[in-house]
């Protein structure tokens, strides 16, 4: 997280260079903002994953770090802000049901529009992975994910055959550009079952990660069994710039999709869950999704969504577009 902090203000200061030059654009502001938020979003993060340090002098001082860095990156998000008054999510289009490939942000491009939209058996993949392993394919996702080159400018594909995958699956900071592809929601299935009651942070109970800039997935299920005795339950975790996720379930209880930070985008996508189901600080669209509340534990109530934002200057949000909101199926209670 420190790493990926160190980064993101970096990329913010090459941008303050120009725009002392006054070589800056609209669009270089909205990075920087989302740059800073994002950085001060991963301070909150590694706050509350400092709950659970029982040395209360560790403790006292990481807060005191944390707190002196978030003050300093809240300072420049101000400095930022008043910049530019445009917060509209950098290009994501509300609804056009004739032109299919203009319903995606403006910063997905033209040869990653045509892979979202293209037959998967019409895509050549750089790696697969298939359950049998046969025909030089991998048995397991974070196998090819090792494979996956680092800080690439080029598309890496990843086509995962139908199955059930139990596994927990991480995209890091420098894999970059990497896309999945499934079979289909409920086909290709990537399961897992850590939760907090079992002595993770929240942050790392999720059974799929990605925090590689342009990160894209299409046709999968994401989904976390732990259920809903066992407390925050990701499914899936993103807080990778410029991201998308096309007609995938992601399916949990608690804390099922966490929108960690920075620019995301869902579209045609199931979501299932129970208590803030839809969470965190990213500047996120789902548009033409469809949102399932599962029937909650007794003293429970369903909550979709729970943004995170702390301070007012960070370019950020949850916003829903043309979906509808279903009593989904299953019980929290279990036999």
């Amino acid at each position: 997280m420190s790493l990926l902090t160190i980064h993101q203000l970096s990329c913010a200061q090459c941008v303050w260079r120009r725009f002392t030059a006054n070589q800056w654009s609209t669009n270089g502001v909205q990075d920087v903002l989302t740059w800073l938020s994002a950085a001060l979003t991963n301070q909150d993060t590694c706050s509350e994953g400092l709950d659970g340090v029982e040395d209360s002098y560790v403790r006292q001082q990481m807060d005191g770090y944390l707190r002196d860095l978030s003050e300093l990156v809240s300072n420049s998000l101000a400095i930022f802000a008043v910049t530019s008054k445009d917060q509209d999510f950098s290009g994501i289009p509300i609804q056009n049901k004739r032109r299919k490939l203009l319903n995606f942000p403006e910063w997905v491009k033209p040869s990653d529009r045509r892979l979202l939209q293209a037959p998967a058996a019409s895509i050549q993949a750089d790696m697969i992975v298939s359950k049998d392993g046969e025909n030089g394919s991998y048995k397991k996702i974070a196998d090819a994910v090792k494979k996956v080159p680092k800080l690439s400018n080029k598309r890496t594909v990843i086509y995962v055959k139908a199955g059930k995958y139990e596994e927990n699956v991480k995209i890091g900071r420098k894999q970059t550009n990497v896309m999945f592809i499934g079979d289909g929601k409920g086909k290709t299935i990537v399961t897992g079952r850590r939760s907090f009651l079992g002595n993770y942070t929240t942050f790392h109970t999720a059974t799929f990660a990605a925090t590689g800039a342009g990160f894209i997935m299409r046709d999968m299920t994401i989904d976390n069994q732990a259920g809903p005795e066992a407390y925050q339950a990701v499914a899936l975790r993103i807080g990778a710039d410029h991201s998308v996720v096309y007609r995938c379930s992601i399916t949990g209880y608690q804390d099922t999709l966490y929108v960690h930070s920075q620019r995301q985008f869902y579209r045609e996508c199931d979501v299932y869950g129970t208590v803030d189901f839809i969470f965190g600080n990213a500047a996120v669209v789902l548009q033409n999704c469809s949102l399932w509340a599962r029937k909650p534990m007794p003293k429970q109530k369903n909550t979709i969504t729970a943004q995170g934002r702390k301070d007012p200057n960070q370019n950020t949000g949850i916003s829903i577009h043309d979906q509808p909101i279903w009593a989904g199926l299953g019980s929290c209670t279990r036999g």
